[in-house]
């Protein structure tokens, strides 16, 4: 282990110790309040979200008893997986000696904790906060398809996409970003093949099916309430909309990271011949993006 690699873990761990002390004198928000009725009445989903969130509450309360540290200590667990997997995930997007790939992933985690939104989901337990987690662990894994080719790393992105579906929903913004690199990358393309990309969705499926199956026992709630009945409330078309919402990224990103993004976008088609991971984790956020800006102007 390099001194940076060091660096990164007492970083990690000595946030994670300050958050645990931290949430002992933080009250409950609405939200957690929320989340927390759920989890004392267990069920395989919810009417306004997939159950995840209420899981861990309830996991929390068993090892806690029902206060609010109990409700709150999966958030800062599922933040310190979210930054061990982002580390893990960029240290192995670059091929160069380990000191300078150690510092370029140590900088991603710290340039992730200076946004408003990292230590939102660090000290609230809500349905984003697991789906971050899950989100990227799908990255590292079909990450680990493209570097070693193991089919195995398949049914591990299959699980993550699933579980990260049982968070929230839109977890299915990664789909699309899976799709055009088998399609574009001809080394990848081959998959297509294979059974693995198939057994993927099964395991996909599986994992969320118990949410669909709840789902269909309750009219198709959750799924009309996220979707069917928010589009059928869509205003007229509206520029200050937009305008809230870039302002809203504005100041969760932070202006620095914000800019940063900017500065990616712009720069992406230069960048995807040379490093296929590099542009896959462009994919990997895009489609979310683009859709909250559509869905912005309504």
């Amino acid at each position: 282990m390099n001194s940076t690699e060091k660096n990164f873990w007492v970083f990690a761990l000595g946030l994670t110790l300050f958050r645990l002390v931290y949430i002992y004198f933080l009250p409950i928000s609405p939200q957690e309040a929320y989340y927390w009725y759920y989890a004392q009445n267990p069920a395989l989903s919810y009417f306004d979200h997939p159950p995840m969130a209420a899981y861990s509450i309830r996991l929390g309360a068993l090892l806690f008893g029902n206060t609010v540290f109990g409700v709150k200590i999966g958030a800062v667990i599922w933040s310190l997986l979210t930054n061990v997997f982002l580390f893990l995930t960029v240290r192995q997007a670059v091929n160069w000696d380990e000191e300078k790939t150690a510092r370029l992933a140590f900088g991603a985690v710290l340039l992730y904790n200076i946004t408003v939104f990292a230590h939102l989901y660090a000290l609230l337990i809500v349905p984003d906060t697991p789906l971050l987690f899950f989100w990227l662990l799908s990255i590292y894994f079909f990450q680990k398809i493209m570097l070693t080719e193991k089919p195995v790393y398949w049914l591990l992105t299959g699980l993550a996409l699933g579980l990260g579906l049982v968070s929230k929903y839109t977890a299915a913004g990664l789909l699309p970003a899976f799709f055009i690199m088998l399609l574009i990358r001809p080394e990848l393309r081959r998959w297509f093949k294979t059974i693995w990309p198939y057994m993927a969705l099964l395991v996909t499926f599986l994992t969320f099916f118990p949410v669909l199956y709840w789902n269909a026992q309750h009219n198709w709630a959750s799924l009309g309430f996220q979707f069917a009945d928010r589009a059928a409330h869509v205003k007229k078309w509206q520029t200050k909309y937009l305008l809230q919402l870039l302002a809203s990224q504005l100041a969760l990103l932070t202006p620095l990271v914000f800019v940063l993004f900017i500065r990616l976008s712009g720069k992406i088609k230069s960048v995807w011949q040379e490093n296929s991971s590099i542009f896959f984790f462009f994919l990997s956020g895009i489609f979310l993006v683009g859709g909250f800006l559509l869905i912005s102007l309504r």
